[in-house]
């Protein structure tokens, strides 16, 4: 095969393309939760914060309780 059959395409800029329907995603989320979009955002942001932190924490206060109840 000779390489003429090959076409040659247009780059597309693929950032600006994800980036323009990511804005647009989100003016329609913000258009569906009216005012309290912000809040929303900041709470489900607090909550991915301190979600992994929390299972820590969690799985932490378990060992340190078991190691207790073995030494007792």
């Amino acid at each position: 095969m000779s390489s003429s059959a090959f076409v040659s395409l247009s780059p597309v800029d693929f950032v600006a393309v994800d980036t323009a329907a990511l804005a647009s995603h989100m003016r329609h989320c913000e258009i569906a939760k009216g005012q309290w979009f912000t809040t929303f955002r900041a709470l489900q942001r607090a909550r991915a914060f301190t979600a992994g932190r929390l299972v820590t924490l969690a799985v932490a206060g378990v060992v340190v309780a078991t190691l207790i109840a073995i030494a007792l």
